[in-house]
C-alpha cells in the first residue's frame, strides 16, 4: 500500500531536494533536462492555481517532462496521492517551490506542544506558498509587542504540570504567548519570521532576526548549516559548515589538491564560501549583512548536542561551542577597522 499523507521537519525535504539536484547535476544535458522539467511543472501548478487551463504546448512538456523528472521525484516520496505536511521549523521557499513542481505541494503548517499542537494550517483547498496557514477553526490569533504570536483556541493546555509559576508566564489571560514572531498577512495567512529568543539585538540597538537570512544562503547547497551571531556585538557574523559533497565537487572542478580535511582549512574554500554570502545577501540591509564568514568543520548532530531532535541548529550551543573561533573573528574585524 502506498502512504497518503507523510508529515515531516523540513530537514527530510530539503535531503530530497539536495539530493535530486545532485544526480541531476552529472552532466549539462542532465541539468538542462531537470530544469526544463521543473519550469514545465512550475507553470502547470500556475495555471491550476490561477483556475487556468494548461495550453497544449504545456502539456506536451509536462507530459514528457513527467515520464523523464517529476514522476520519479513522487514515486520516490510515495506516489501521486500522497499529501505531504510540514511543520517544526521554517521550509525555505525554493524547498516549497520544487516540490510544487513535481506535483506534490507541502503544505506548511504551524504549532506547539502547548497547542495540542496545531495552530494553523496549509489546507489543499486553501494555500498559500510561503505561508504557515490561516488558524484553526475556533482558534484565535494576535500580534503582541515585538511581534510575538499569541493564540487563544480550545487546544491551549490548561497549564504546564505542577509547575504554576511557569504556566503563568506563557498563558495571560486565555492568550498563550508562543515564543515566536511573526505577522499575519492581508489575506490571513500567518508567516512565522523567528523565535523571539533568537532575535539578535546589536549593541547599536538594531533587532536582526537570523532565520530568514541564513535561509538566503541554504538556499545555495553548498553550505550545509549557517548560524548567524552578533548579539551585543557592533555587527553580525556568520558560522557555516560546508557540506561535504559539494566542497569535493568544487575541489574537483577547480583541482584542488589534497583530500577533504585539506579543503576544509583551505583560503580557496574560505573566499568561496565568502563571495556567495556576499552575493547572497547584497540586497540586505547593512545590519542584516555578516560582516565575515568562518568554516566549522565539526559535523552538527543531535548526538553533539548541536541540533534538536527535530534537526533544527541550537543556535546558543553552537555560540557557546564556537565562542573562542567567533570572539577571534571579533577581534580580526576590528583589528582592521583600526588600520
Amino acid at each position: 500500500a502506498q502512504p497518503t499523507l507523510m508529515v515531516s521537519v523540513p530537514k527530510l525535504f530539503e535531503t530530497v531536494y539536495t539530493t535530486a539536484h545532485a544526480k541531476a547535476a552529472g552532466s549539462p544535458a542532465k541539468r538542462r533536462i531537470f530544469a526544463w522539467a521543473l519550469r514545465g511543472g512550475r507553470h502547470a501548478q500556475y495555471a491550476s492555481r490561477a483556475g487556468r487551463g494548461i495550453g497544449g504546448g504545456l502539456k506536451l512538456q509536462l507530459a514528457l517532462a513527467d515520464k523523464l523528472v517529476l514522476k520519479n521525484v513522487r514515486d520516490a516520496m510515495g506516489g501521486p496521492k500522497a499529501v505531504l505536511a510540514c511543520g517544526g521549523a521554517p521550509l525555505r521557499p525554493e524547498i516549497e517551490e520544487f516540490f510544487s513542481s513535481v506535483g506534490m505541494p507541502i503544505s506548511p503548517g504551524y504549532g506547539l506542544t502547548e497547542a495540542s499542537p496545531l495552530v494553523s494550517f496549509n489546507s489543499p483547498g486553501d494555500f498559500k506558498e510561503g505561508t504557515a496557514g490561516k488558524v484553526l477553526p475556533g482558534g484565535e490569533l494576535r500580534i503582541a509587542e515585538l511581534g510575538e504570536i499569541l493564540y487563544k483556541g480550545p487546544n491551549v493546555m490548561l497549564g504546564y504540570w505542577n509547575n504554576q509559576e511557569a504556566t503563568d508566564e506563557v498563558i495571560k489571560d486565555g492568550w498563550l504567548y508562543t515564543g515566536d514572531v511573526g505577522y499575519v498577512d492581508t489575506d490571513g495567512f500567518l508567516m512565522i519570521t523567528d523565535r523571539l529568543k533568537d532575535i539578535i539585538v546589536t549593541l547599536g540597538g538594531k533587532n536582526v532576526a537570523p532565520q530568514p537570512i541564513e535561509g538566503l544562503i541554504l538556499s545555495d547547497p553548498l553550505f550545509e548549516h549557517a548560524v548567524l551571531l552578533g548579539d551585543n556585538r557592533p555587527f553580525v557574523t556568520l558560522l557555516v559548515k560546508p557540506s561535504l559533497p559539494q566542497v569535493e565537487a568544487l575541489a574537483a572542478a577547480n583541482a584542488w589538491k589534497g583530500e577533504v580535511q585539506d579543503w576544509l582549512e583551505s583560503n580557496e574554500l574560505l573566499e568561496e564560501l565568502r563571495k556567495r554570502v556576499e552575493a547572497l545577501t547584497a540586497k540586505l540591509p547593512s545590519q542584516e549583512r555578516p560582516k565575515e564568514t568562518q568554516v566549522v568543520r565539526e559535523e552538527f548532530t543531535m548526538d553533539n548536542g548541536l541540533l534538536t531532535p527535530t534537526l533544527k541548529v541550537r543556535r546558543r550551543e553552537v555560540e557557546r561551542r564556537f565562542k573562542a573561533m567567533v570572539d577571534e573573528m571579533y577581534a580580526r574585524l576590528e583589528a582592521r577597522r583600526k588600520g
